[in-house]
């Protein structure tokens, strides 16, 4: 049959190829995920890819790359890079091809992979895996062929996944630490309207309890722009009468231009307020405006 035990340097080849391989399987994976959600999200805000995983999307991810690896070795017992450097699992006993639920057993031992690399060092043509299958990789010119009966390969696969989900248990709950934004235009609808309320709220009992000797009343509205950072901030305040004079009303403004730097310090804003006092019994309108673009 022309078998014989391979040498360290193919063993560590052939598995260094299928690592390789297989990033290179999830890197196209992601590289489509990311193409086909688009580059904007709800109202043109841009989407983080890693905002759509949740708990299900991310076991799905961990439990389907985990399956992957352990069904390398199910035809013929060659992965790739076994077919590439002549080698083949077989049978201990028998020397035949190992049987699809076998190649699975043996790549089980990966999970103790410190073990398996001075096992390897040790044997070549031995590992963990090995020992649990009852196989042994070999190095051969023309490899065997056995076509097993389909159950074998479902079970192989069914095996595959039951042990990857048990390994996915302890990270169960790591999709939603990553789901920060929302996932459809409702739920992006309702976060803007809640921080809207939010912003004019403390802007409003900020300026309300600082002004309260000076003010009459203060009316305040903050909005996102569309498809911008920016907050909008527009509103009244209607001051006490007879309380400031022109030049005093100068004065004030500054103030509460100060005031909404501070409070809205690190975001962007554009301001548009509107204050009325009187001089006299005449009633008087000057604007305040500022910018500012983080």
């Amino acid at each position: 049959m022309n078998n014989k035990a391979p040498d360290i340097g193919s063993r560590i080849a052939s598995a260094l190829l299928d690592q390789v391989l297989g990033l290179l399987l999830r890197a196209v994976i992601w590289i489509v995920f990311i193409i086909s959600v688009g580059q904007s999200g709800p109202f043109g805000s841009p989407v983080n890819p890693f905002s759509l995983f949740t708990d299900y999307t991310f076991a799905l991810v961990f439990i389907g790359f985990s399956t992957l690896y352990y069904l390398k070795d199910i035809f013929s017992g060659r992965s790739i890079g076994k077919r590439i450097l002549g080698l083949q699992i077989v049978n201990n006993k028998s020397n035949l091809p190992a049987s699809p639920v076998r190649t699975v057993l043996r790549n089980f031992g990966f999970l103790l992979w410190i073990v398996e690399v001075v096992m390897i060092l040790a044997s070549p043509s031995k590992r963990l895996g090995d020992l649990i299958a009852g196989t042994k990789v070999v190095s051969t010119i023309r490899p065997q062929k056995i076509k097993f009966p389909f159950y074998q390969y479902l079970c192989a696969l069914l095996l595959s996944v039951a042990v990857s989900a048990i390994m996915y248990a302890p990270f169960y709950g790591a999709g939603s630490l990553t789901n920060t934004e929302p996932e459809t235009a409702e739920e992006f609808n309702e976060t803007v309207v809640k921080e809207k309320q939010e912003v004019t709220e403390d802007l409003a009992a900020f300026f309300e309890k600082k002004y309260e000797t000076e003010f009459e009343s203060v009316v305040l509205s903050a909005q996102q722009k569309p498809g911008a950072s920016t907050t909008m901030i527009t509103g009244s305040f209607i001051l006490k009468k007879d309380l400031f004079e022109s030049g005093e009303v100068n004065t004030l403004k500054e103030r509460i231009r100060d005031d909404l730097h501070e409070k809205m310090r690190g975001k962007s804003f554009d301001a548009d307020i509107t204050i009325v006092y009187t001089e006299g019994d005449e009633p008087k309108i000057t604007h305040l405006t500022e910018s500012l673009n983080e």
